[in-house]
């Protein structure tokens, strides 16, 4: 009886090993399982920085114009495909301009754009950044001595930019005087669009662009190996 009884207990006891071991070994296994699951860190998306249009006429733009600019700055930005492949994403233009602002101010009088591009991509964690100062604005019409209708314009703008992967400072002038008889595509809107058409293609902001350049960051913030 006294052997049944020391049996019986040994069974239990190493029923109760075997468990405690298939219990270790499945927690192990699921350890591993979720380690292997989770994705290492990676590059993280492109980070591009467009500043709202920046107003140095004294006030001679007009809202219209300005937010023609900026659609036009918006396209050529645009990555196809990226809503699918998430290669890059865009600071909130409010964010842009906020901490533009802040550098600025921080800055002083003598305060220029241009100097403030590096500071602002590092302050957005931006890889590109990217920003459009309009600096005349104006036109005149009047009626020659033959009684036709000229018109003049002054439209200036800059294109000012940064691009963190090769820490080079973007500038590309646009526009300039112009004096032609009357016809609604030489007035100052439509001529200030010319002038930023010529700058982006001067500058060629494609080729900075993913897929064409990678962030080459992880999501750490580290440069890439």
């Amino acid at each position: 009886m006294r052997s049944n009884t020391a049996a019986i207990v040994f069974r239990r006891w190493m029923g109760t090993l075997v468990l405690a071991f298939w219990l270790a070994a499945a927690g192990s296994g699921a350890a591993l399982a979720a380690e292997a699951m989770t994705p290492a860190p990676g590059p993280r998306p492109f980070r591009i920085a467009l500043v709202p249009v920046i107003d140095a006429t004294g006030g001679w733009l007009d809202p219209r114009t300005a937010t023609d600019l900026m659609l036009r700055l918006e396209q050529a930005l645009h990555i196809p495909l990226n809503n699918t492949m998430h290669w890059a994403e865009y600071v909130s233009e409010d964010e842009s301009l906020a901490q533009l602002k802040i550098i600025m101010a921080n800055a002083g009088r003598k305060a220029k754009l241009r100097d403030a591009m590096q500071p602002l991509a590092a302050r957005l964690n931006a890889d590109l950044v990217i920003v459009v100062e309009v600096t005349s604005f104006s036109e005149w019409r009047y009626i020659s001595w033959e009684g036709e209708m000229v018109i003049e314009t002054s439209t200036r703008l800059t294109l000012h930019g940064y691009d963190a992967a090769s820490g080079r400072l973007i500038r590309q002038d646009g526009g300039g005087y112009d004096i032609n008889d009357y016809h609604p595509s030489y007035e100052a809107g439509p001529k200030l669009m010319e002038a930023l058409d010529d700058a982006l293609a001067e500058a060629n902001l494609r080729q900075l662009l993913p897929p064409n350049r990678p962030a080459g960051r992880t999501t750490g913030g580290q440069s890439a190996a």
